[in-house]
């Protein structure tokens, strides 16, 4: 029984929605991770919070708020972009 979207849904529509263009999962934890403070490029975000992201993404695809382009291969990743229903 879902209330609608959680709060990392939320926040994945907000960022998803504010860029004109599609992005890649790599191209969000980026921003997540400087809008935390983190300047390192070298450092990585820990799979628990990736595996949150990535069903998070999952859950907001399936419920058609956010539109997934490309086959998620190394050549074609798969960016994300707000839904114009």
């Amino acid at each position: 029984m879902s209330r609608g979207p959680g709060n990392l849904q939320r926040l994945l529509l907000t960022i998803i929605g504010q860029q004109s263009k599609p992005m890649t999962m790599a191209e969000v934890v980026a921003f997540l991770m400087q809008q935390a403070g983190v300047n390192d490029p070298e450092r990585k975000a820990h799979p628990t919070v990736l595996r949150k992201l990535y069903r998070s993404l999952k859950a907001l695809c399936d419920a058609r708020a956010v539109v997934a382009l490309g086959d998620g291969g190394p050549g074609d990743p798969k960016r994300a972009t707000a839904s114009t229903r």
